[in-house]
């Protein structure tokens, strides 16, 4: 059960509220996340195939050969986003805002937004030392 649900059946035992109350609040939490998920299902269905790519090529002084390729697709971040502001756990919450990360905060939303409309890479990176040679390249496909 999420935390709004919660208070509203903590408000309701309390007599803060009545029983009329609670269900008229519970309904509209529950058009609300109805909502919420339409609109999660309709940005998954434009962003259908796009891929968060990030590729590292090269070598160092432990790897004489290092190639790494990790594709994440863009809909489970539009997911991450609405799992953080319905489901995280308020202990859990608490608990990291205390160390300084308000997930809560974060708006994964609107960096897959912007991710979504780039047409350049995000991140392209070339080090080289006598050690190592590696690029590293971040980009939208």
């Amino acid at each position: 059960m999420n935390n709004e649900k919660q208070k509203i059946l903590d408000m309701l035992e309390k007599g803060t509220i009545t029983p009329a109350d609670a269900a008229k609040l519970l309904e509209c939490l529950g058009e609300s996340q109805r909502e919420e998920t339409a609109l999660v299902r309709q940005s998954a269905q434009r962003m259908k195939g796009k891929k968060l790519r990030v590729q590292v090529e090269g070598s160092t002084e432990e790897s004489e050969d290092l190639h790494v390729n990790v594709s994440v697709p863009l809909v489970l971040a539009r997911y991450a986003d609405n799992f953080l502001s319905t489901c995280l756990p308020a202990s859990a919450a608490e608990g990291m805002k205390a160390q300084g990360i308000d997930l809560r905060q974060l708006n994964l939303g609107a960096i897959v937004d912007v991710f979504e409309e780039l047409e350049e890479d995000i991140v392209n990176v070339r080090v080289k030392d006598a050690h190592n040679d590696l690029l590293v390249r971040v980009y939208v496909e």
